[in-house]
C-alpha cells in the first residue's frame, strides 16, 4: 500500500468515525426530537426536550477531536496528491 493509498484509507476511516460520533452526539443529548421529524418523546427517561445527558459533554469533546483530526489528515492527503509521483 502507498502513502497517498494509506492517508486516503485513514481519511476514510476517521470520516466514518466522525459520522459515528455524530450519530451518538444526536443520542447523548437526551429530548431532542428525532431526525426524521417523528413524534417520539423524549428519549432514556429525561423528562423535558432539551435536557442533555451526562455523556454529552464527552462525545462532543471526541467529536470536536475526531473532526480536527480528519481534516488535519485530509490537509496532508491533499498536499501529498498535489505533488508529482
Amino acid at each position: 500500500m502507498t502513502e497517498r493509498e494509506r492517508l486516503a484509507e485513514l481519511h476514510l476511516a476517521l470520516d466514518g468515525a466522525v459520522d459515528q460520533l455524530a450519530a451518538a452526539h444526536r443520542l447523548a443529548v437526551a429530548g431532542a426530537p428525532p431526525k426524521d421529524g417523528g413524534a417520539e418523546g423524549p428519549v432514556s427517561g429525561f423528562e423535558e426536550y432539551g435536557q442533555r445527558s451526562p455523556w454529552t459533554e464527552r462525545v462532543e469533546r471526541l467529536l470536536g477531536d475526531a473532526v480536527a483530526l480528519r481534516n488535519e489528515v485530509r490537509d496532508h492527503l491533499l498536499n501529498k496528491l498535489a505533488r508529482p509521483l
